[in-house]
């Protein structure tokens, strides 16, 4: 992600927008997976930014964020940024999953914790814990999506930590930190625009992959090799 890398080769270049194209068809899935219901009028774009770039898109507003590290071939960090004030349609759909209100339209109790539904729906309100929770996990099947394809296309392994939640980040702590780190070594960083309807809820976020320039190197000359 640094000016070195700068231009891909054409074989580079490609096999780079295939792995993209991988992880961006397992965002339908993921959110179909975690919320219990099928995304409607999904749209995925993907592009290398600069951090400065990164950094203006958000502006100093209060965010929702997980920041999810990882570890491996690839070192780095993974982060689901989403401004608060554009939060309460994944707020609401989030609660339905813990209220168990769409459990009927999509069993997803393989991937959701128990003890995120409410035993008694009449008992109406969703702790933040619970909705922090099922957020985390929801980046993690996100993210995990674009792992897997780059271990499919380069067989670079990675393990993933477990997420941070901040549900809001008034001072934008998780990004800014990520920043900090990261602005230092590289010069740009992936980035997934992701905008939805979950049921009756307009859904729109943010994906950042951040990663040490040696294992993005890395990763660009497996491409070629394969």
């Amino acid at each position: 992600m640094g000016s070195s890398l700068n231009p891909l080769s054409p074989v580079q270049a490609e096999l780079l927008r295939q792995i993209l194209n991988d992880g961006n068809q397992q965002v339908g899935p993921a959110l179909q997976m975690i919320l219990a219901q099928e995304p409607d009028s999904l749209q995925v774009k993907t592009s290398m930014v600069k951090f400065a770039d990164l950094e203006a898109l958000f502006g100093s507003d209060p965010l929702v964020t997980v920041k999810i590290g990882f570890e491996g071939d690839i070192k780095g960090e993974f982060l689901f940024l989403q401004p608060e004030s554009e939060a309460e349609g994944l707020r609401q759909a989030l609660r339905a999953l813990c209220q168990g209100d769409v459990m009927a339209v999509s069993n997803a109790a393989e991937y959701i914790r128990g003890d995120w539904v409410s035993a008694n729906r009449a008992e109406g309100g969703v702790s933040e814990q619970k909705l922090q929770d099922a957020l985390g996990e929801l980046g993690n099947v996100l993210f995990g999506g674009y792992l897997t394809a780059i271990y499919s296309h380069c067989a670079m392994a990675t393990f993933q930590e477990l997420p941070a939640v901040k549900m809001p980040d008034r001072d934008q702590l998780l990004f800014q930190k990520a920043l900090e780190i990261y602005s230092g070594q590289a010069e740009r960083v992936f980035l997934a625009e992701i905008s939805c309807n979950i049921g009756e809820h307009p859904v729109h976020f943010w994906l950042v992959m951040m990663a040490q320039p040696a294992g993005f190197h890395a990763m660009l000359e497996a491409l070629e090799r394969g």
